[in-house]
C-alpha cells in the first residue's frame, strides 16, 4: 500500500506513524477520562504511575510474545547474525513485530503488581483506560495495512486488496483486507465500552464486556489471516489461544458478578 510517507520532506515508516498515531489517541482518552473520575488530588500520582506501568508493562509483554512466536528464527538469526554482530541483531527484533495479546496482559499484570503498592482503585483505572484499548488499537490496525503485515488469506471475492511491494505480503495476490476489518470491529467495540461505560455498568462487567467481543472478534478473525508467522499452538493460532483466554475469564467475570447482589458502581461521566 503505502509503507513509507512524506512529512514535512522527511520520509518516515506509516506503520511507525500510525501506531504513534494510535499509542497518542489512547493516552489522550486515557487522560481525559483520569480527569473526569472522582478522586483525591493524592491519589493522582498513582493513578498516573498506573498507566506509565501499563504502557511499559505493554510493550515488554507484546515484545516477548512475539519473540515466542518466532523463537525458531530468533534462535537461528542469534547463531548467524547475532554472533558477528550483536548491535545489528538487537536493532532487527527491537524494529520487529508486536503481539497484541502479548501486550495487553503485559499491561494487566503491570498495573495489578502496582496495585500492590500503590493507592488507587482498579475500577476507577478500568474505566480510565478500558476504552483507550480498543481505539488505540484500531489505529494501530491500520499501520498494520499500510505496510501488508499480518496480512489476510488468498481470495477471489470482493471485497480484496493487492500488494505489489509490501515486505511481508505476497505481491499481486487479492488478499482478504483482515487489517480493516479487524480496525472496524475495534472501533464497534470502542463505541459500546463507551456506551456501556455511560451506562455505569460496574468495572468488572465492563472488562469482561471487552474480553468477551475482542475475544470473539480476534478467534473469527485469525482464521482469515495468511501470514504463517504469528505462531500456533497445536490447531490454534497462538492469538486463538489467548483469545479462548480471553473468553473464559470474560464469562468468569460475569458469572460472579452477575451473582453479587449490589455491585458496586462508580460515578463516572
Amino acid at each position: 500500500m503505502f509503507p513509507r510517507t512524506s512529512i514535512f520532506g522527511f520520509e518516515i515508516s506509516t506503520y511507525g506513524l500510525f501506531t504513534a498515531a494510535g499509542i497518542a489517541v489512547a493516552l489522550a482518552v486515557i487522560l481525559l477520562y483520569l480527569k473526569r473520575l472522582p478522586m483525591d488530588k493524592k491519589e493522582q500520582p498513582d493513578y498516573v504511575c498506573s498507566v506509565l506501568f501499563g504502557l511499559l508493562g505493554g510493550l515488554i509483554g507484546s515484545k516477548v510474545l512475539y519473540i515466542i512466536t518466532v523463537f525458531p528464527q530468533f534462535v537461528s538469526d542469534f547463531n548467524t547474525i547475532g554472533k558477528e554482530n550483536f548491535p545489528l541483531f538487537i536493532t532487527a527484533y527491537m524494529n520487529a513485530g508486536f503481539v497484541f495479546f502479548g501486550g495487553f496482559y503485559g499491561a494487566v499484570i503491570s498495573i495489578l503488581l502496582y496495585s500492590k503498592f500503590g493507592h488507587f482503585s482498579l475500577s476507577k483505572i478500568i474505566y480510565a483506560i478500558l476504552p483507550a484499548l480498543p481505539i488505540g488499537h484500531a489505529i494501530g490496525r491500520l499501520g498494520c495495512f499500510s505496510v501488508g503485515c499480518c496480512y489476510g488469506v488468498e481470495t477471489h471475492s470482493q471485497p480484496y486488496v493487492v500488494f505489489h511491494t509490501s515486505e511481508f505480503a505476497p505481491p499481486d495476490v487479492p488478499l482478504v483486507p483482515v487489517q480493516l476489518y479487524e480496525a472496524l470491529g475495534n472501533f464497534i467495540i470502542f463505541i459500546f465500552i463507551i456506551i456501556l461505560r455511560k451506562k455505569r455498568v460496574p468495572a468488572e462487567k465492563l472488562f469482561a464486556a471487552y474480553l468477551l467481543s475482542y475475544g470473539t472478534l480476534r478467534f473469527i478473525d485469525e482464521f482469515f489471516r495468511g501470514d504463517m508467522n504469528r505462531g500456533f499452538i497445536g490447531p490454534l493460532s497462538t492469538s486463538q489461544f489467548f483469545s479462548i483466554i480471553n473468553l473464559v475469564i470474560g464469562f468468569v467475570l460475569l458469572f460472579y458478578r452477575g451473582r453479587a447482589k449490589n455491585p458496586k458502581k462508580i460515578n463516572v461521566s
